[in-house]
């Protein structure tokens, strides 16, 4: 329990962060937050505790999105994750 706890707190840390970031502009900052904020999440990735992720990933995503990053794979995982929270 104590995992899910920091782990919840982590992700809202590092969703903070993210807006911090992007004022940065610093796009290597931004997508090793991203990362961050995706590793922490996967545990979570489940329909109980999906909804944790949704802020975090909706930073992630938009970061991503304004710095028009190449990293595909990372942006595709955060927007299919995202759609799987809104279908419920």
């Amino acid at each position: 329990m104590q995992d899910f706890d920091r782990r919840v707190e982590s992700l809202k840390i590092m969703d903070r962060a993210m807006i911090a970031n992007k004022r940065l502009a610093d796009p290597d900052l931004i997508i090793e937050g991203c990362y961050i904020i995706w590793n922490m999440s996967i545990p979570l990735l489940k329909a109980s505790t999906r909804s944790h992720t949704y802020k975090p990933f909706v930073s992630a995503a938009t970061a991503l999105e304004s710095i028009n990053a190449n990293d595909n794979q990372l942006r595709v995982n955060l927007h299919l994750e995202l759609a799987k929270y809104e279908i419920k």
